[in-house]
C-alpha cells in the first residue's frame, strides 16, 4: 500500500506549499494505492470516499488478521474486490498553532458530495464539492443544514486540542523543518 499523510497546496485559497493549516482538499485529499493478490480487482478504482482511519481495518483484513479493537474507521477490502462503496463521512480537524498551549482548532465534515468546515471562531464555510471541485464558493452560512451543524458538533464536542511536550533536541529538529514558528 502506498499513502500519504496530507496533500499539498499549491495556490489554491491563497496557500502555496502549505499543509496542515487548511481543511480544503488539496491538504486532505491523498491517494491511497493498494497492490495485494488475494481478494483485490486489479485496475478497481474505488469511488467513494475514504478515511485515513480505514486504513488499519483494511490492512488487518488484507492480512487475515482479527481486529477485535473497536475503530472508527471501516475495512475497505469488499470496494477493492469490486462492491459498491458504502459512503461514510469523513471528519478531519488541524490546529493553525502546532506548539502552543490551546492552539486554535479548526474541524470538517465531508460526505454526500458537500463540505463543512467549522472555524475555532465559529465562522463556517460550506461547498457542493460535486459543483464546485475547487472550493471557490462559500454556501455558508445559509446553506447549512442543521444536520451537518449537528453531525460535526456531535463530532468535536469537548474535543480540546494541547501540544505535546517535547524535549529540546526535538524541538530543535522540529524548528529545522519549518514545524515551529516562534512569531
Amino acid at each position: 500500500m502506498v499513502t500519504a499523510d496530507h496533500g499539498e497546496s499549491l495556490t489554491e485559497h491563497g496557500y502555496l506549499f502549505d499543509h496542515g493549516d487548511d481543511l480544503y482538499d488539496p491538504s486532505l485529499r491523498v491517494p491511497w494505492i493498494v497492490r495485494y493478490p488475494p481478494g483485490v480487482t486489479a485496475g478497481q478504482r474505488v469511488e467513494c470516499q475514504v478515511g485515513g482511519v480505514d486504513l488499519t481495518p483494511t490492512v488487518l483484513a488484507l492480512a487475515g488478521v482479527p481486529d477485535a479493537v473497536k475503530r472508527e474507521g471501516v475495512s475497505r477490502v469488499p470496494e477493492l474486490a469490486g462492491a459498491n462503496c458504502r459512503e461514510r463521512s469523513v471528519f478531519a480537524s488541524t490546529v493553525a498553532g502546532r506548539m502552543m498551549d490551546k492552539p486554535p482548532t479548526d474541524h470538517a465534515v465531508r460526505g454526500q458530495g458537500r463540505k463543512l468546515i467549522r472555524h475555532e471562531d465559529g465562522s463556517e464555510e460550506l461547498y457542493d464539492l460535486l459543483a464546485d471541485p475547487g472550493e471557490a464558493a462559500n454556501l455558508a452560512p445559509a446553506g447549512v443544514s442543521e444536520l451537518e451543524r449537528r453531525l460535526l458538533h456531535d463530532r468535536v464536542s469537548g474535543a480540546v486540542s494541547t501540544s505535546p511536550e517535547v524535549d529540546p533536541e526535538t524541538t530543535a529538529v522540529l524548528e529545522a523543518l519549518g514545524y515551529i514558528d516562534h512569531e
